[in-house]
């Protein structure tokens, strides 16, 4: 269940200071090698504009598979801080993303790992650490979310869900909701 590349978007990767851009909307900006990126701490809007190697603020990309990316670790930091995102890839974090984007409530997230509700939402919470419970709990939480408990425990799994802006804030891309929403 990765990424939809053929929509347009843009994440972000704190780790390693990245930006990575969808070839989509490399397109729609006319595939440049260099661009400026612009973030507005007030508005909390992201902007690339093409440009050429000589204007102040160009770096150039680097093409990844389906993805233009370029490093700048400050910038990154700084959105990641402006938007409140510095301490999100903590697991349960991950936990709560993973089951709103795929449209579960936490019930049904329980249901599918055969645990009790209060268990799921003690690892949602962040009360209860999944990497200390029994590693057969563990995988059927994880495998109930649709994600790799091998790729999980090595911490391949970030938030990073693809988001859109709009007028009333930000919203996951696959189903609409609000990223501070809960399933109902």
């Amino acid at each position: 269940m990765g990424l939809d590349y053929s929509s347009p978007g843009i994440s972000f990767d704190l780790k390693n200071g990245r930006i990575f851009v969808y070839k989509t909307t490399a397109e729609a900006i006319g595939h440049p090698e260099y661009a400026r990126f612009m973030f507005s701490p007030e508005d909390r809007v992201f902007g690339i504009q093409a440009c050429g190697i000589d204007d102040e603020g160009a770096h150039r990309f680097q093409v990844i598979g389906n993805q233009y990316t370029v490093k700048i670790m400050a910038l990154v930091r700084f959105i990641y801080e402006t938007c409140g995102w510095e301490n999100s890839n903590k697991m349960d974090d991950i936990l709560r993303e993973k089951r709103v984007v795929q449209g579960l409530t936490q019930q049904q997230v329980a249901d599918l790992a055969k645990i009790s509700l209060r268990q799921y939402q003690s690892f949602e919470s962040g009360e209860r650490n999944i990497r200390t419970s029994s590693f057969q709990l563990a995988c059927r939480v994880i495998e109930a979310l649709g994600m790799d408990p091998t790729k999980f425990f090595y911490g391949e799994y970030v938030i990073g869900e693809e988001v859109l802006l709009g007028g009333d804030g930000l919203r996951y891309a696959k189903t609409g909701k609000r990223i501070n929403e809960d399933v109902e």
